[in-house]
Protein backbone atom coordinates (compact mmCIF):
# COMPACT_ATOMS: atom_id res chain seq x y z
CA UNK A 1 0.00 0.00 0.00
CA UNK A 2 1.74 3.74 -0.77
CA UNK A 3 -0.30 6.79 -0.31
CA UNK A 4 0.97 10.04 -1.75
CA UNK A 5 0.06 13.28 -0.81
CA UNK A 6 -0.61 16.70 -2.47
CA UNK A 7 -2.82 20.40 -1.49
CA UNK A 8 -3.86 22.91 -3.76
CA UNK A 9 -6.53 25.69 -3.62
CA UNK A 10 -8.89 24.79 -6.72
CA UNK A 11 -11.87 22.46 -5.84
CA UNK A 12 -12.81 22.48 -9.40
CA UNK A 13 -9.94 21.63 -11.15
CA UNK A 14 -9.50 18.59 -8.64
CA UNK A 15 -12.69 17.62 -8.77
CA UNK A 16 -12.71 17.82 -12.09
CA UNK A 17 -9.12 15.45 -12.40
CA UNK A 18 -10.87 12.62 -10.20
CA UNK A 19 -14.07 12.77 -12.16
CA UNK A 20 -12.76 12.37 -15.76
CA UNK A 21 -14.36 10.18 -17.75
CA UNK A 22 -10.64 9.05 -19.16
CA UNK A 23 -10.48 7.25 -16.13
CA UNK A 24 -13.36 5.87 -15.26
CA UNK A 25 -15.32 2.45 -16.30
CA UNK A 26 -17.74 3.48 -19.28
CA UNK A 27 -20.29 0.76 -17.90
CA UNK A 28 -20.11 3.05 -14.17
CA UNK A 29 -23.39 4.68 -12.62
CA UNK A 30 -21.18 6.93 -10.57
CA UNK A 31 -17.79 6.67 -10.14
CA UNK A 32 -17.64 7.87 -6.64
CA UNK A 33 -17.37 5.27 -4.08
CA UNK A 34 -17.92 6.91 -0.86
CA UNK A 35 -18.48 10.66 -0.12
CA UNK A 36 -21.12 12.52 2.79
CA UNK A 37 -21.43 15.12 0.24
CA UNK A 38 -24.78 15.76 -1.60
CA UNK A 39 -23.33 17.65 -5.03
CA UNK A 40 -23.69 15.15 -8.41
CA UNK A 41 -21.54 16.82 -10.63
CA UNK A 42 -18.00 18.77 -11.19
CA UNK A 43 -19.70 22.26 -10.64
CA UNK A 44 -21.78 21.37 -7.70
CA UNK A 45 -19.13 19.52 -5.44
CA UNK A 46 -16.65 22.17 -6.02
CA UNK A 47 -19.18 24.67 -4.51
CA UNK A 48 -19.92 22.48 -1.64
CA UNK A 49 -16.36 21.95 -1.10
CA UNK A 50 -15.54 26.41 -1.70
CA UNK A 51 -18.93 26.92 1.60
CA UNK A 52 -16.79 24.94 4.00
CA UNK A 53 -13.70 26.95 3.18
CA UNK A 54 -15.74 30.49 3.88
CA UNK A 55 -15.55 29.48 7.22
CA UNK A 56 -11.79 29.61 7.63
CA UNK A 57 -10.59 31.98 4.95
CA UNK A 58 -7.72 32.63 6.17
CA UNK A 59 -6.37 28.91 5.04
CA UNK A 60 -4.68 29.47 1.59
CA UNK A 61 -4.16 25.75 0.64
CA UNK A 62 -8.15 24.91 0.95
CA UNK A 63 -7.85 21.10 -0.67
CA UNK A 64 -6.13 17.93 0.17
CA UNK A 65 -5.84 15.14 -2.00
CA UNK A 66 -4.35 11.45 -1.12
CA UNK A 67 -3.63 8.96 -3.57
CA UNK A 68 -3.73 5.05 -2.26
CA UNK A 69 -2.03 2.67 -4.34
CA UNK A 70 -2.33 -1.11 -3.73
CA UNK A 71 0.94 -3.76 -4.72
CA UNK A 72 0.63 -5.09 -8.41
CA UNK A 73 -2.64 -7.65 -8.35
CA UNK A 74 -4.09 -7.13 -5.06
CA UNK A 75 -7.86 -5.97 -5.47
CA UNK A 76 -10.37 -4.77 -2.91
CA UNK A 77 -14.08 -3.82 -3.46
CA UNK A 78 -15.62 -0.90 -3.69
CA UNK A 79 -16.97 -1.30 0.02
CA UNK A 80 -13.18 -2.15 1.15
CA UNK A 81 -12.22 1.07 -0.39
CA UNK A 82 -14.75 2.99 1.01
CA UNK A 83 -13.98 1.63 4.45
CA UNK A 84 -10.01 1.87 4.12
CA UNK A 85 -10.44 5.33 2.92
CA UNK A 86 -12.09 6.41 6.28
CA UNK A 87 -9.71 5.03 7.97
CA UNK A 88 -7.18 7.11 6.01
CA UNK A 89 -9.28 10.29 6.73
CA UNK A 90 -9.36 9.23 10.32
CA UNK A 91 -5.73 8.62 11.20
CA UNK A 92 -4.77 12.55 9.15
CA UNK A 93 -7.85 14.08 10.59
CA UNK A 94 -10.04 14.61 8.37
CA UNK A 95 -12.93 12.68 9.92
CA UNK A 96 -15.10 15.71 10.63
CA UNK A 97 -14.30 17.19 6.45
CA UNK A 98 -16.05 16.99 2.86
CA UNK A 99 -14.50 14.27 0.84
CA UNK A 100 -14.87 12.01 -2.05
CA UNK A 101 -13.69 8.83 -3.41
CA UNK A 102 -13.22 8.11 -6.54
CA UNK A 103 -11.43 4.95 -8.41
CA UNK A 104 -9.64 5.24 -11.04
CA UNK A 105 -9.25 2.34 -13.79
CA UNK A 106 -6.61 3.86 -16.17
CA UNK A 107 -3.53 2.27 -15.04
CA UNK A 108 -5.22 -1.29 -13.69
CA UNK A 109 -5.35 -2.97 -17.19
CA UNK A 110 -1.90 -1.72 -17.88
CA UNK A 111 0.21 -2.50 -14.64
CA UNK A 112 -2.30 -4.52 -12.82
CA UNK A 113 -2.56 -1.85 -9.82
CA UNK A 114 -5.70 -0.56 -8.47
CA UNK A 115 -5.60 2.65 -7.12
CA UNK A 116 -7.81 5.52 -6.20
CA UNK A 117 -8.40 9.04 -4.68
CA UNK A 118 -9.12 10.20 -1.62
CA UNK A 119 -10.59 14.51 -2.31
CA UNK A 120 -11.02 16.39 0.64
CA UNK A 121 -11.07 19.79 2.35
CA UNK A 122 -8.64 21.23 4.64
CA UNK A 123 -10.68 23.01 6.73
CA UNK A 124 -13.65 20.82 8.41
CA UNK A 125 -17.78 21.71 8.74
CA UNK A 126 -16.70 23.72 11.86
CA UNK A 127 -14.08 26.03 10.30
CA UNK A 128 -11.34 24.10 11.64
CA UNK A 129 -7.79 23.79 9.68
CA UNK A 130 -6.68 20.54 9.80
CA UNK A 131 -2.69 20.42 10.71
CA UNK A 132 -0.84 18.51 7.90
CA UNK A 133 2.53 19.00 10.02
CA UNK A 134 5.42 16.20 9.33
CA UNK A 135 2.41 14.35 7.08
CA UNK A 136 5.12 12.54 5.12
CA UNK A 137 6.45 10.92 7.67
CA UNK A 138 3.12 10.13 9.64
CA UNK A 139 1.66 8.25 6.35
CA UNK A 140 4.65 6.12 6.51
CA UNK A 141 3.34 4.75 9.68
CA UNK A 142 -0.56 4.94 8.22
CA UNK A 143 0.77 2.69 5.56
CA UNK A 144 2.03 0.53 7.75
CA UNK A 145 -0.53 0.19 10.16
CA UNK A 146 -3.57 -0.04 7.46
CA UNK A 147 -1.57 -2.70 5.83
CA UNK A 148 -1.72 -4.64 8.63
CA UNK A 149 -5.47 -3.99 9.81
CA UNK A 150 -7.07 -4.65 6.45
CA UNK A 151 -4.58 -7.71 5.53
CA UNK A 152 -2.70 -5.40 2.43
CA UNK A 153 0.71 -6.99 1.20
CA UNK A 154 3.53 -5.28 2.47
CA UNK A 155 5.28 -2.77 0.17
CA UNK A 156 8.36 -4.80 -0.54
CA UNK A 157 12.05 -3.13 0.66
CA UNK A 158 13.52 -1.27 -1.92
CA UNK A 159 17.88 -2.52 -2.39
CA UNK A 160 19.56 -0.53 -0.04
CA UNK A 161 21.60 0.96 -2.74
CA UNK A 162 18.91 2.17 -4.87
CA UNK A 163 16.90 3.89 -1.96
CA UNK A 164 20.42 5.67 -0.45
CA UNK A 165 21.71 6.47 -3.71
CA UNK A 166 25.60 4.74 -2.70
CA UNK A 167 28.00 4.37 -5.11
CA UNK A 168 29.12 1.01 -5.58
CA UNK A 169 32.34 1.67 -3.24
CA UNK A 170 30.28 2.75 -0.47
CA UNK A 171 27.93 -0.21 -1.19
CA UNK A 172 30.57 -2.36 -0.85
CA UNK A 173 31.87 -0.93 2.39
CA UNK A 174 28.62 -0.97 3.52
CA UNK A 175 28.75 -4.50 3.03
CA UNK A 176 32.15 -5.01 4.55
CA UNK A 177 31.69 -3.00 8.22
CA UNK A 178 28.03 -3.95 8.45
CA UNK A 179 27.17 -0.40 10.05
CA UNK A 180 25.76 3.09 9.09
CA UNK A 181 27.70 5.32 6.57
CA UNK A 182 28.46 8.81 6.77
CA UNK A 183 26.18 9.55 3.72
CA UNK A 184 22.92 7.78 5.04
CA UNK A 185 23.24 9.44 8.41
CA UNK A 186 23.47 12.35 6.37
CA UNK A 187 20.86 11.54 4.43
CA UNK A 188 18.27 10.75 6.87
CA UNK A 189 19.16 13.90 8.54
CA UNK A 190 18.11 15.54 5.78
CA UNK A 191 14.75 13.38 5.51
CA UNK A 192 13.93 14.61 9.07
CA UNK A 193 14.72 17.91 9.17
CA UNK A 194 12.58 18.85 5.56
CA UNK A 195 9.61 16.70 6.56
CA UNK A 196 7.88 19.84 7.33
CA UNK A 197 8.56 21.41 4.35
CA UNK A 198 10.45 24.38 6.12
CA UNK A 199 12.12 27.46 4.45
CA UNK A 200 15.71 27.33 3.40
CA UNK A 201 16.41 29.65 6.27
CA UNK A 202 14.90 27.23 8.83
CA UNK A 203 16.38 24.27 7.12
CA UNK A 204 19.74 25.51 7.21
CA UNK A 205 19.27 26.55 10.84
CA UNK A 206 18.73 23.61 11.85
CA UNK A 207 21.35 21.29 9.99
CA UNK A 208 23.88 23.36 11.55
CA UNK A 209 21.92 22.95 14.62
CA UNK A 210 22.89 19.42 14.16
CA UNK A 211 26.72 19.89 13.45
CA UNK A 212 26.11 19.54 10.03
CA UNK A 213 27.91 22.15 8.27
CA UNK A 214 26.64 23.72 5.11
CA UNK A 215 28.06 25.47 2.14
CA UNK A 216 26.06 27.88 -0.37
CA UNK A 217 27.17 28.69 -3.91
CA UNK A 218 25.88 31.03 -5.85
CA UNK A 219 26.15 32.10 -10.05
CA UNK A 220 25.62 35.75 -11.09
CA UNK A 221 24.94 36.86 -7.35
CA UNK A 222 21.71 34.41 -6.93
CA UNK A 223 22.21 31.15 -4.86
CA UNK A 224 21.79 28.02 -6.93
CA UNK A 225 24.65 25.39 -5.00
CA UNK A 226 24.42 23.80 -1.63
CA UNK A 227 27.05 21.38 -0.52
CA UNK A 228 26.78 19.68 3.20
CA UNK A 229 29.76 18.18 5.59
CA UNK A 230 29.41 15.42 8.13
CA UNK A 231 32.16 13.97 10.40
CA UNK A 232 34.70 15.59 8.28
CA UNK A 233 33.26 14.35 4.80
CA UNK A 234 31.88 17.01 2.49
CA UNK A 235 28.59 15.82 0.00
CA UNK A 236 27.49 17.98 -2.81
CA UNK A 237 23.50 18.23 -2.92
CA UNK A 238 23.50 17.19 -6.55
CA UNK A 239 25.58 14.08 -5.47
CA UNK A 240 23.00 12.69 -2.73
CA UNK A 241 20.25 12.81 -5.09
CA UNK A 242 18.07 15.19 -6.76
CA UNK A 243 16.41 16.10 -4.10
CA UNK A 244 18.92 17.26 -2.34
CA UNK A 245 20.57 20.08 -4.57
CA UNK A 246 19.44 23.44 -4.07
CA UNK A 247 16.73 23.62 -6.35
CA UNK A 248 15.68 19.82 -5.60
CA UNK A 249 15.05 20.57 -1.96
CA UNK A 250 12.61 23.57 -3.47
CA UNK A 251 11.36 21.15 -6.53
CA UNK A 252 11.17 17.83 -4.80
CA UNK A 253 10.66 18.36 -0.73
CA UNK A 254 8.73 21.69 -0.53
CA UNK A 255 11.39 23.37 1.44
CA UNK A 256 10.70 27.12 0.70
CA UNK A 257 13.11 29.81 -0.78
CA UNK A 258 12.29 33.55 -2.01
CA UNK A 259 15.90 35.23 -3.93
CA UNK A 260 15.79 38.19 -1.94
CA UNK A 261 16.72 35.89 1.24
CA UNK A 262 19.97 34.92 -0.42
CA UNK A 263 21.33 37.31 2.00
CA UNK A 264 19.72 36.62 5.14
CA UNK A 265 20.76 33.12 4.23
CA UNK A 266 24.21 33.42 3.77
CA UNK A 267 23.87 35.50 7.06
CA UNK A 268 22.60 32.46 8.67
CA UNK A 269 25.10 30.11 7.75
CA UNK A 270 27.72 31.81 9.73
CA UNK A 271 26.15 31.48 12.65
CA UNK A 272 27.08 29.33 15.21
CA UNK A 273 26.08 25.74 15.76
CA UNK A 274 24.77 26.89 19.47
CA UNK A 275 22.89 29.91 17.92
CA UNK A 276 20.62 27.94 15.82
CA UNK A 277 20.19 25.42 17.95
CA UNK A 278 18.60 28.03 20.26
CA UNK A 279 16.83 29.89 17.04
CA UNK A 280 15.65 26.47 16.41
CA UNK A 281 14.28 25.88 20.62
CA UNK A 282 12.54 29.16 19.69
CA UNK A 283 10.72 27.94 16.70
CA UNK A 284 9.49 25.01 18.53
CA UNK A 285 8.08 27.12 21.20
CA UNK A 286 6.92 29.41 19.08
CA UNK A 287 3.46 32.04 19.49
CA UNK A 288 0.50 29.54 17.99
CA UNK A 289 -2.03 32.34 17.92
CA UNK A 290 -3.46 33.30 14.40
CA UNK A 291 -4.37 36.66 13.11
CA UNK A 292 -7.17 37.74 15.42
CA UNK A 293 -10.13 38.86 13.18
CA UNK A 294 -10.60 42.44 12.61
CA UNK A 295 -11.63 44.87 10.42
CA UNK A 296 -8.62 46.60 8.12
CA UNK A 297 -6.77 49.49 9.71
CA UNK A 298 -8.38 48.54 13.08
CA UNK A 299 -6.04 48.46 16.47
CA UNK A 300 -5.30 44.81 16.22
CA UNK A 301 -4.37 44.95 12.24
CA UNK A 302 -2.25 47.90 12.91
CA UNK A 303 -0.75 46.34 16.20
CA UNK A 304 0.52 43.36 14.12
CA UNK A 305 1.30 45.44 10.74
CA UNK A 306 3.64 47.26 13.35
CA UNK A 307 5.81 44.01 14.25
CA UNK A 308 5.91 42.92 10.49
CA UNK A 309 6.66 46.05 9.06
CA UNK A 310 9.63 46.81 11.35
CA UNK A 311 10.75 43.36 10.03
CA UNK A 312 10.41 43.79 6.49
CA UNK A 313 12.17 47.20 6.52
CA UNK A 314 15.15 45.01 8.48
CA UNK A 315 15.36 43.04 5.93
CA UNK A 316 15.44 45.37 3.43
CA UNK A 317 18.40 47.13 5.26
CA UNK A 318 20.02 44.24 4.78
CA UNK A 319 19.66 43.56 1.46
CA UNK A 320 20.00 46.94 0.78
CA UNK A 321 23.65 46.91 2.15
CA UNK A 322 24.33 44.36 -0.09
CA UNK A 323 23.56 45.89 -3.09
CA UNK A 324 20.45 44.01 -4.00
CA UNK A 325 17.31 46.33 -3.88
CA UNK A 326 17.08 48.46 -7.46
CA UNK A 327 16.74 52.31 -7.38
CA UNK A 328 13.61 53.33 -9.24
CA UNK A 329 13.78 56.85 -8.80
CA UNK A 330 15.97 59.11 -7.47
CA UNK A 331 15.87 58.38 -3.44
CA UNK A 332 13.54 55.44 -3.83
CA UNK A 333 14.90 51.77 -3.54
CA UNK A 334 12.59 48.44 -4.04
CA UNK A 335 13.27 45.08 -2.96
CA UNK A 336 11.48 42.54 -5.36
CA UNK A 337 10.93 39.58 -4.09
CA UNK A 338 8.71 36.22 -4.83
CA UNK A 339 6.09 36.91 -2.53
CA UNK A 340 6.54 40.55 -1.44
CA UNK A 341 7.46 43.79 -2.44
CA UNK A 342 9.25 46.38 -0.26
CA UNK A 343 9.27 49.93 -1.39
CA UNK A 344 11.11 52.68 0.96
CA UNK A 345 11.31 56.61 -0.35
CA UNK A 346 14.00 58.24 1.65
CA UNK A 347 12.74 61.94 0.36
CA UNK A 348 9.48 61.29 2.07
CA UNK A 349 10.01 58.89 4.82
CA UNK A 350 7.83 56.26 3.32
CA UNK A 351 8.34 52.49 3.61
CA UNK A 352 5.31 50.01 2.55
CA UNK A 353 5.19 46.35 2.23
CA UNK A 354 2.90 44.75 -0.90
CA UNK A 355 2.14 40.73 -1.34
CA UNK A 356 2.18 40.04 -4.62
CA UNK A 357 -0.31 37.36 -4.80
CA UNK A 358 -3.71 37.36 -4.23
CA UNK A 359 -4.25 38.22 -1.20
CA UNK A 360 -4.02 42.04 -1.40
CA UNK A 361 -1.86 42.44 1.73
CA UNK A 362 -0.53 46.11 2.01
CA UNK A 363 1.46 47.98 4.84
CA UNK A 364 2.08 51.30 4.73
CA UNK A 365 4.44 53.15 7.05
CA UNK A 366 5.79 56.69 7.96
CA UNK A 367 9.49 57.60 9.75
CA UNK A 368 8.83 59.91 12.34
CA UNK A 369 11.87 61.04 14.38
CA UNK A 370 13.60 57.88 13.18
CA UNK A 371 10.68 55.40 13.89
CA UNK A 372 8.61 53.40 11.41
CA UNK A 373 5.25 53.38 12.19
CA UNK A 374 2.43 52.20 10.38
CA UNK A 375 -0.44 54.39 9.11
CA UNK A 376 -2.43 51.98 7.21
CA UNK A 377 -2.80 47.85 6.79
CA UNK A 378 -4.58 45.55 5.27
CA UNK A 379 -5.73 41.99 4.55
CA UNK A 380 -2.74 40.51 6.73
CA UNK A 381 -3.32 36.92 6.98
CA UNK A 382 -2.09 33.81 9.11
CA UNK A 383 0.43 32.72 6.56
CA UNK A 384 1.81 36.55 6.56
CA UNK A 385 2.17 36.54 9.75
CA UNK A 386 3.36 32.84 10.36
CA UNK A 387 6.10 33.73 7.75
CA UNK A 388 7.39 37.24 9.61
CA UNK A 389 7.76 35.89 13.07
CA UNK A 390 10.14 33.48 11.54
CA UNK A 391 11.79 35.76 9.87
CA UNK A 392 11.78 38.21 13.21
CA UNK A 393 13.66 35.37 15.27
CA UNK A 394 16.11 34.78 12.14
CA UNK A 395 16.71 38.53 11.65
CA UNK A 396 17.02 39.02 15.60
CA UNK A 397 19.66 36.29 15.81
CA UNK A 398 21.86 37.43 12.80
CA UNK A 399 21.81 40.95 14.24
CA UNK A 400 23.98 39.70 17.14
CA UNK A 401 26.64 38.94 14.48
CA UNK A 402 26.04 42.26 12.38
CA UNK A 403 24.35 45.33 13.19
CA UNK A 404 22.42 46.84 10.19
CA UNK A 405 23.64 50.32 9.54
CA UNK A 406 20.93 53.77 8.31
CA UNK A 407 20.46 53.75 4.95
Amino acid sequence: MNINYSKGSDPHGLVQYVLSPAKQESEQASPILATNMVGLNVEELAEEFRFAHDYNPRVRKTMTHYSVSLLPGERKSPEEIGVISKAVLAKTGHQDCQYLVVEHHDRKDHHQVQHWHIVTSSVDMKGKWVDDAFIKLRLQHIERELTETFGLQPKPERVKRDRLNLTTGEYRLKERTGGELTKEKLWRSLQIHTADQPSMLMLVTRLKAADISVRLYAREGQIDGISYGMEGIAFPGYKLGAAYSFKGLQRHLGVDHAPEQDELLRRVNLLTAQQCRQLVKQSKERDSAGVPQAEENSTVQLELAQGMLAIAFQVFAINHQAGRTQETAAGVWRLSGKRYISNYDSAAHEFSLTSLDDGGLKILGQFEAEALKVTAAQHIREHDLAAFREMRRIVDMISTQSSVQEL
